[in-house]
């Protein structure tokens, strides 16, 4: 027999997604390839016109029940896997009278479609475990350097290019990415079954799937090169789609997400409302509901104008037309919202480089993961998602005149919960049933400066809103903070700022310390039981 070129000489087909296989079969057939099929592949074969050889012609044993055994047999993988550059291999597949097989093409059972149909049975998942065709792709990207192995639609166009070029030849250099792309192809497919069968919720081996999205034109600052993909999740297929604007960049992507966990929060607890989020570098700049949109974004811009330039601006419900106007004379880099009117695209087209996002399925997109995950040089850190608001609405001392305390504690938290740590928020309530983030605090390594950057940015925005009256608000003004205050240091801080309704977690070995200074300022204090420290 000799040595063989890497001339394909016989392929067998055996495909799941039958997308433009005529594209792959129009060129083989060109190249006078012998096709080797299995069941419901072959018959798709015959129906548009392509002559093919049954597995099990070739094994002399029809197919067992079910499908469960086509292609396990010697002749079909001695054929993928013997080398042919071994005199002792290449005897056994004359005595055999075994067919090459130069190029095996063949992805799997639709284990992530069916496991994703509603209502799907573990009987019917567990059927849609491929076994046949992981071994075929595995025994194929091993001899690689003989095998060619398509795992994908994708790649026909590509190969076909090149089998045009050099006379139904692949080099080995294209069947060395096809094995990768092989091997990457079956190891997404069992880390997806591992997945659907865990229990554990840290299991003692973490597997996690990627699929890129873009190139990204750079990192974070120029000098650094970026790519952005996104994460293969049985349970959560929140994604988005980009209707106008530059091409979305590292920093705008990290900036959505700190968009997205507040929308993704907000939408779960409070559902009536309509929310803006402004936010920079990760962090909100200005939050605010109302039942006017336009309204909510205005509110929202007034609580940091500055760090509002060239902000990731979010919204949980239509973008309109009067909020577009509202944005329009303003540099923001994104607008993500679920949906925009078609008036406030006309009112932004204009606007080429601002990039909008819409929310492609907002029931995916409430369904907020059960875990998180953070990379570090150490290795990955997991968590279960803070998912919670507050334990308990305890007043401490004091007695809260606020007819909607709840409601208020579930804002504040809401706003602050996905801010970096050290973080204080001030929140008021603008109008019946609708508040707004008046200051904030952000990410300072001790609490106290974090208090005084809250309060004083409250203050600024009530004097610039109400002039000389802005002291006949402070009563109405709620101090948040993510974590407990260590010291009553903190509660003076507030009390010299004469704002006297604090909400905090609780739980300092100096908790007595602290609510004996409210007390003594005649302050309204509340603790919530559950800290929401974002590092």
């Amino acid at each position: 027999m000799g040595v063989s070129s890497l001339a394909i000489k016989t392929a067998l087909i055996s495909v799941s997604d039958k997308t433009n296989i005529d594209i792959l079969l129009n060129s083989l057939k060109k190249f006078d390839v012998k096709i080797i099929s299995t069941g419901g592949t072959a018959r798709k074969l015959k129906e548009l016109g392509y002559e093919c050889t049954e597995v099990s012609e070739i094994t002399g044993s029809e197919e067992y029940p079910d499908g469960l055994v086509k292609t396990l047999h010697p002749k079909i993988h001695f054929a993928i896997l013997f080398d042919r550059e071994n005199p002792e291999h290449v005897k056994r597949v004359d005595e055999e009278k075994i067919q090459p097989i130069d190029m095996v093409v063949c992805n799997l059972y639709p284990f992530e479609r069916t496991v994703k149909k509603q209502g799907v049975t573990k009987e019917e998942a567990t059927a849609n475990i491929d076994i046949g065709g992981v071994a075929m792709i595995r025994a194929a990207a091993k001899n690689h350097k003989y095998v060619s192995v398509v795992t994908g639609p994708e790649s026909y166009r590509k190969i076909c290019d090149e089998l045009e070029k050099t006379n139904g030849i692949l080099s080995e250099e294209t069947n060395q990415l096809l094995a990768k792309k092989g091997f990457s192809h079956t190891a997404e497919y069992d880390s997806m079954i591992t997945s659907y069968l865990e229990t554990d919720e840290f299991p003692e081996k973490q597997s996690m799937n990627f699929d890129i999205v873009q190139k990204l034109r750079y990192g974070e600052n120029p000098h650094q090169k970026g790519v952005f993909y996104s994460y293969h999740s049985l349970t959560n297929d929140f994604g988005f789609r980009q209707l106008q604007g530059k091409e979305i960049s590292y920093n705008n992507l990290n900036d959505m997400d700190g968009v997205v966990r507040i929308l993704r929060d907000f939408s779960n607890h409070l559902t009536d409302e309509k929310l803006a989020v402004i936010s920079k570098h990760t962090n909100p700049c200005g939050i605010a509901t109302s039942d006017n949109l336009a309204e909510a974004f205005e509110r929202a811009w007034n609580c940091d104008n500055v760090s509002a330039f060239g902000s990731v601006i979010g919204a949980n419900s239509e973008f309109d037309k009067a909020s577009a106007e509202f944005i329009r004379p303003k540099f923001v880099e994104v607008i993500i919202a679920p949906k925009f009117s078609e008036e406030a695209l006309d009112v932004l087209k204009n606007k080429k480089n601002l990039r909008l996002i819409e929310i492609i399925d907002m029931d995916a997109f409430k369904n907020i993961p059960d875990k998180e995950y953070r990379f570090t040089d150490f290795g990955l850190l997991v968590q279960s998602r803070d998912k919670g608001l507050f334990e308990k609405i305890e007043v401490m001392c004091g007695k809260i005149e606020h007819d909607k305390a709840e409601e208020i504690v579930s804002f504040g938290m809401l706003a602050l919960k996905n801010v970096k740590s050290n973080c204080i928020g001030i929140v008021r309530e603008h109008k019946p049933g609708f508040f707004e983030q008046v200051g904030v605090g952000i990410g300072q390594p001790n609490r106290k400066d974090a208090v005084i950057l809250a309060c004083d940015k409250a203050i600024s925005n009530l004097k610039q809103e109400f002039g000389e009256e802005y002291a006949g608000k402070l009563s109405g003004l709620f101090l948040f903070s993510d974590a407990f205050f260590p010291f009553s240091d903190n509660i003076e801080i507030a009390e010299s700022y004469d704002i006297k309704n604090i909400v905090e977690p609780g739980g300092s070995v100096k908790d007595d310390e602290v609510i004996a200074a409210a007390k003594g300022f005649g302050m309204n204090l509340i603790f919530t039981g559950m800290r929401h420290f974002r590092h």
